[in-house]
């Protein structure tokens, strides 16, 4: 019975201080090495699922570094990582809105919060093609951060939710002589 109870206290112990027993910077570490490696062979990969696969163990490294230690320099520096390998890596367009979305809240002071606030609505605009909720974000990044070096890009996005890209680039004018028009017959 005395040996059972002291089993339960070590597995518990092990339980309650093992998983945040690696120091963060560790853990973003690893994680780093793992996006590395993916990123290395990502370039011979075109298939979806391979590519999620691919970044896999990178993913599971920045999730348990969020989940050991969620307040650190170190999560934030991952959260965004995170995302932006579910954005632009994976292409899980919904989990890097999530993720960009929580990246905000968490940390509302954070180095790249204006990024990840932009990000939301170029995501709902350019891949989503969630008209309404781009608008919604963009608008949002725009009374938070008028004077952010992103912001003209922000109220550019806003101006033309919804427009097709050919009506975006100027129409070449009529009048303007062409290179064949310009050579006269001298």
């Amino acid at each position: 019975m005395m040996m059972h109870r002291l089993m339960f206290a070590l597995s518990f112990g092990a339980v309650l201080f093992g998983c945040s027993s690696v120091p963060p910077e560790e853990m973003l570490g690893t994680a780093l090495q793992e996006e590395t490696h993916a990123r290395e062979m990502a370039d011979t990969v075109v298939d979806a699922a391979a590519r999620a696969r691919l970044f896999g163990p990178a993913v599971t490294a920045y999730e348990e570094l969020l989940e050991a230690h969620p307040n650190s320099a170190q999560a934030q520096e991952g959260m965004f990582r995170l995302a932006t390998i579910y954005n632009n890596d994976i292409r899980d367009f919904s989990k890097a809105v999530a993720m960009y979305r929580s990246y905000a809240e968490r940390f509302p002071q954070g180095e790249k919060t204006a990024v990840a606030m932009f990000l939301i609505g170029y995501v709902y605009h350019n891949e989503l093609q969630m008209l309404d909720s781009a608008k919604v974000a963009y608008e949002r990044f725009l009374n938070t951060y008028p004077d952010h070096e992103m912001a003209i890009s922000a109220q550019f996005e806003l101006n033309t939710l919804g427009k097709p890209p050919e009506d975006l680039v100027p129409k070449e004018d009529a009048q303007t002589p062409t290179v064949a028009q310009g050579k006269g017959g001298s």
